[in-house]
C-alpha cells in the first residue's frame, strides 16, 4: 500500500497566525528499495515539480494513487529526472540507461527555463546514456578514466532529449558545484578548475584559469559563450545554491575560501563588477553560505547560511558585528544586501541551526527558507521553537524587511533540502526524515513512513500572514504605456501607499515587487519575458491589473 495520504485543507482565517496546512507527501516504497536520494527539486511554468535524484533497488515513484510505476532496476544506484503535477500525480520519470558503465556520478544543479526545458548538471566519470529513452543511445565518455568531467544536458517538458555535453581534460581536473539560467536562457557553470582546462566543446580552445572558482556561460544549444574566474585566489565555488541573476543577466556567485564568503557579480558580458568578502580567516571568523536569492528586477539579494566566531555582515566601512553562540557548531544568518552588496539587515538565529542548500525562495513579496535546527532556538516575533535532543526540520516565512511572519517544525528527526514557491498558494519541500513522522505539524495527522536512508516530497497550503486588502485595483492603479517592451509606468491612489505591489507572471510567480511609497514608479521590464503578466497588492483579494511586455 503506498504510503500517501490526501489531508482536507485546513479552513484558513484572515489572521497574523493563520496555519500552514499539509496537502500531500510521499517516500517511495517498494519490496526491494533500500536508499532514495533528491538532490535538487524545482517548479517548472506550470506547476509541476522536476526533481533529480537516485534510488537503488524497485519502488513505487508515483505519489498518486494510481498503478504503480516501478522505479528502474539496475544492480547499482539508478539516477532519474521526473515531473510530478501538483495534486500529486507523477507525469513521468526517465532513468539514465547503462548505467553499469558509470564509475562516478552526481547532480549538481537543476533549473527551468522560460520555454520550459529542464537542464540538469552535475559531474560523472566513466560512460553514460544522457538520452533518457530507451530508443535512443547519446552516449558520453568522460576524458579520464579516473576523475570527473563535467556535464550539462537539456531536455524538454516531457524529459525527451536535446542535447548533452561533457567538459574535462586527461591530464587536470574540473568540477562543476552550481548552475543558474539567465532570463534569454543562457546557462551558467560554477566550476573549479586545478589548471586550463578547455571548456568550449567545439574545436576552440577555450581554457579555464586556475587557482579560484571559474564561471562559464553557454548559450541555450550548448554553445560556448564566455568564461571568467573571481578575483580572489583560493576561494572556490560552493555546492548549494550558490549562483542566481537578476534581470539584466548579472550574475552573483557565493565562493568560499579560508573560511570567508565572497560574493562576486559579473555582468552578462563575463566582466567581473566586483569581489566582497565577509568573514575573516586570521580572527576564524567562518561563514558557510547555503543559499542565494536574487530580486530580478531590482538585484537585491539575500544570503542564507552558518557562521562561526564573530563575523562583521557589512562588507563596506560600518562594522555590523554579530557573534556565535558556541564554538563547537555554527549559528544561522540570513542577510539582505542591495545590488552593490551594501547590507541591508541581517538577522542571527542564535543556536545550532542550518539551512536547507537549496531553500531560498519568494512568497510573494516575502521570503521562504528552510532547514533543521538543534536545541530552542528565537526565530523572532515570539516563535520559539524548541527541538529538545533532536534535530527537525523547520520552515520560515520572513518579510522584505527580516520580520517573521511564519514558522514551524516537524516532529520527526531529519532536514527540509529544498523548498520552492508553486501554484495555487503553495510550496513544496523536499529532504529527509528518519522512521514514521507525521508531516501536518497542526490538525489532522498525515504520516509517511521512511526508513533511515528514504527522502520524502510534501506539499504545503501557505498560511495567510495579514489582512486583505479589499479593492478594486482597476481604478485604483493605473499602468501605461501597455503593451510596453522596456519601461511602465504606474499610478497608485493615495489608499494603497505604504502596501506592496507585485508583478505576477502567467504561473502565478512573483517576478518583482516593491513598496508603495509614492504615487508614481517607473519600472524597467526590458529583462521579463515577454508576455502577460498583472499588478497585483500583496494580499489583496483582487484580480490585478494586466499588462503586456512585448
Amino acid at each position: 500500500m503506498k504510503s500517501y495520504i490526501t489531508l482536507f485543507l485546513l479552513i484558513l482565517t484572515y489572521s497574523l497566525k493563520a496555519q500552514t496546512a499539509c496537502d500531500w507527501a510521499y517516500v517511495p516504497a517498494g519490496p526491494s528499495q533500500a536508499f532514495h536520494t533528491i538532490y535538487i527539486s524545482t517548479v517548472d511554468r506550470n506547476g509541476n515539480l522536476i526533481q533529480i535524484g537516485k534510488i537503488l533497488g524497485n519502488a513505487d515513484m508515483d505519489p498518486s494513487l494510481d498503478p504503480s510505476d516501478t522505479s528502474f532496476c539496475y544492480g547499482g544506484f539508478n539516477y532519474y529526472v521526473s515531473s510530478t503535477a501538483d495534486s500529486g500525480k507523477l507525469n513521468w520519470i526517465r532513468y539514465f540507461e547503462d548505467n553499469s558503465q558509470i564509475a562516478f556520478f552526481e547532480f549538481k544543479g537543476l533549473k527551468v527555463n522560460s520555454l520550459n526545458e529542464i537542464v540538469v548538471s552535475g559531474n560523472y566519470y566513466g560512460m553514460i546514456d544522457f538520452d533518457l529513452d530507451s530508443t535512443g543511445v547519446d552516449t558520453l565518455r568522460s576524458h579520464a578514466a579516473t576523475y570527473p568531467d563535467y556535464f550539462i544536458a537539456k531536455y524538454d517538458s516531457l524529459g525527451k532529449y536535446k542535447w548533452a555535453l561533457s567538459i574535462g581534460d586527461s591530464a587536470r581536473t574540473i568540477e562543476s558545484h552550481a548552475l543558474a539560467v539567465t532570463n534569454n536562457n543562457r546557462i551558467l557553470i560554477v566550476a573549479n578548475p586545478n589548471g586550463p582546462v578547455d571548456v568550449d566543446p567545439s574545436p576552440v580552445v577555450h581554457n579555464t584559469i586556475g587557482g579560484n572558482a571559474n564561471i562559464i556561460c553557454y548559450d541555450n544549444d550548448g554553445k560556448y559563450l564566455w568564461n571568467k574566474n573571481i578575483g580572489v585566489t583560493n576561494s572556490y565555488g560552493v555546492t548549494c545554491k550558490s549562483i542566481e541573476t537578476d534581470r539584466n543577466g548579472n550574475s552573483y556567485l557565493l565562493n568560499v575560501g579560508y573560511y570567508e564568503l565572497t560574493v562576486s557579480k559579473f555582468n552578462n558580458s563575463g566582466l567581473l563588477l566586483w569581489d566582497k568578502t565577509i568573514g575573516d580567516f586570521n580572527t576564524s571568523a567562518r561563514v558557510e553560505p547555503q543559499s542565494v536569492l536574487v530580486n530580478k528586477l531590482n538585484g537585491e539579494f539575500y544570503v542564507a547560511g552558518t557562521f562561526l566566531g564573530t563575523v562583521d555582515f557589512d562588507p563596506g566601512a560600518a562594522t555590523v558585528n554579530r557573534t556565535s553562540s558556541s564554538g563547537f557548531f555554527q549559528d544561522g544568518f540570513i542577510a539582505k544586501y542591495d545590488s552593490s552588496m551594501n547590507l541591508l539587515w541581517v538577522n542571527h538565529y542564535v543556536g545550532k541551526v542550518s539551512f536547507g542548500k537549496y531553500t531560498l525562495d519568494f512568497d510573494s513579496t516575502n521570503v521562504i527558507l528552510s532547514g533543521s535546527f538543534d536545541g530552542t532556538i528565537d526565530f523572532g516575533s515570539g516563535n520559539v521553537l524548541n527541538a529538545g535532543s533532536s534535530t527537525l526540520p523547520f520552515y520560515l516565512k520572513i518579510n522584505p524587511t527580516g520580520t517573521t511572519l511564519n514558522v514551524f517544525n516537524l516532529s520527526g528527526s531529519g532536514i527540509f533540502n529544498t523548498l520552492n514557491s508553486s501554484i495555487n498558494n503553495r510550496f513544496v519541500v523536499t529532504g529527509f526524515i528518519a522512521g514514521n513522522s507525521d508531516m501536518n505539524y497542526v490538525g489532522t495527522p498525515l504520516i509517511i513512513n521512511s526508513t533511515t536512508n528514504n527522502y520524502f516530497t510534501a506539499v504545503y497550503q501557505n498560511g495567510i500572514t495579514s489582512g486583505l486588502i479589499n479593492t478594486n485595483l482597476e481604478s485604483n492603479i493605473h499602468i501605461f504605456p501597455n503593451p510596453s517592451s522596456d519601461e511602465l509606468n504606474l499610478n497608485f491612489d493615495k489608499a494603497l501607499v505604504g502596501n506592496y505591489f507585485e508583478i505576477i507572471d502567467v504561473t502565478g510567480k512573483v517576478v518583482y515587487y516593491e513598496l508603495i511609497q509614492k504615487l508614481s514608479h517607473n519600472i524597467n521590464i526590458a529583462g521579463l519575458s515577454n508576455g502577460f503578466y498583472s499588478i497585483m497588492i500583496a494580499n489583496s483579494n483582487s484580480k490585478g491589473v494586466k499588462f503586456i511586455k512585448q
